[in-house]
């Protein structure tokens, strides 16, 4: 066989198999599987009644969410400015110190759950730094658009009014 009708034959075999490559079905990302990955904080949103404020630790916060493939979460929150301590050892903060660091930090881990069809997700709490949630489940709805994650709560009861928060997050680069 001749050198050109070699390369005549491979690339036929090189675009016939594109061709065929291509007319598979793309099959999209189900909503699990764009939730893995590491989301860092770009606002955090409370509803309550006909008031819109910042949530938890104001304009001033950061946080990182992280979801992997084994079905495991990690989320925390904190305010920018939280005060050191004045000792350097873990435990050597004064009773103040440890409540302005509990007031100041938000953070839980556990496994979870997407549901598909009804786009939310389902944490089910491990270890909370508020303990009332460890072994809770915790529901948030999901919205996704390009990079950003918006995480939404069911409404409850708060000061006496329906409230919601909103977290939205965007994908880590």
């Amino acid at each position: 066989m001749s050198k050109s009708r070699r390369l005549f034959n491979t690339l036929f075999i090189v675009v016939a198999t594109g061709a065929l490559l291509m007319q598979r079905p793309v099959q999209a990302q189900s909503l699990r599987e764009q939730l893995i990955g590491t989301w860092k904080l770009v606002s955090s949103t409370r509803y309550l009644g006909d008031k819109v404020e910042p949530w938890l630790f104001g304009t001033n916060s950061m946080g990182i969410l992280m979801y992997t493939s084994d079905g495991y979460m990690c989320g925390n929150l904190m305010n920018l400015n939280r005060p050191n301590f004045v000792g350097t050892d873990l435990r050597s903060g004064s009773v103040t110190e440890k409540a302005v660091a509990f007031d100041t930090f938000f953070a839980y881990c556990s496994r979870y759950e997407v549901n598909e069809a009804e786009h939310y997700v389902v944490h089910k709490i491990e270890s909370s730094l508020f303990p009332n949630w460890t072994g809770s489940p915790q529901k948030r709805f999901i919205e996704l658009q390009g990079n950003r994650l918006a995480l939404r709560t069911p409404p409850i009861l708060a000061e006496g009014k329906e409230a919601v928060a909103v977290l939205v997050w965007e994908r880590a680069q």
